[in-house]
């Protein structure tokens, strides 16, 4: 398969303009950072925040670098690995799809009444409905990697740790839900 060299070079593009979409640290000097803090309060300031729009882009071009992008590193091979299966039988099924339609309509020209037909078409059909649904569940991956790229760049700055407790309680008429959070 060739690649086109406009898609090659749309990709080249978006590949190394992507860190525009990147959001930076604000480095401009406030009043908040320039107090001077008491020494018994634990602050926690965030390193670093991650775009959602350059996750949903990168999950865009490739399924998979948008998780990578927001360090969930577990993910990616998984959308890589569904995206990788779809493309396969995508192809895989429109080439069953022009080979069964290539020897229907050789075999319809030559002789219309041939019993080999009625199978063929069959054939011919089941190819096309697979190479769709194929292509529905391509869609589907590349949309999941996006959302799961989106939702995580916004809550890659959330902060969980061992100050952080959700326990359910029971209560006098069922159970009840506590949350804690201790600084």
């Amino acid at each position: 398969m060739i690649i086109p060299k406009k898609l090659l070079l749309l990709f080249l593009f978006f590949a190394f303009t992507l860190n525009l979409f990147s959001q930076d640290l604000d480095t401009t000097p406030n009043n908040k950072q320039n107090q001077i803090l008491p020494k018994d309060t634990n602050y926690r300031f965030f390193a670093s925040k991650k775009s959602p729009l350059g996750a949903v882009v990168r999950s865009l071009i490739l399924p998979g670098w948008g998780q990578i992008y927001v360090e969930q590193y577990w993910k990616a091979p998984l959308f890589l690995a569904g995206a990788g299966v779809m493309y396969y039988y995508v192809f895989k099924h429109n080439k069953d799809f022009r080979n069964y339609s290539q020897q229907y309509n050789e075999i319809s020209q030559s002789n219309p009444k041939d019993p080999r037909l009625f199978s063929l078409k069959i054939r011919r059909e089941n190819s096309r409905d697979n190479r769709d649904i194929s292509i529905f569940f391509l869609v589907g991956v590349y949309g999941l990697s996006m959302l799961d790229a989106y939702v995580n760049a916004h809550l890659f700055s959330f902060n969980l740790d061992e100050n952080f407790s959700l326990s359910f309680l029971p209560d006098g008429k069922g159970m009840k839900l506590s949350i804690s959070i201790f600084y």
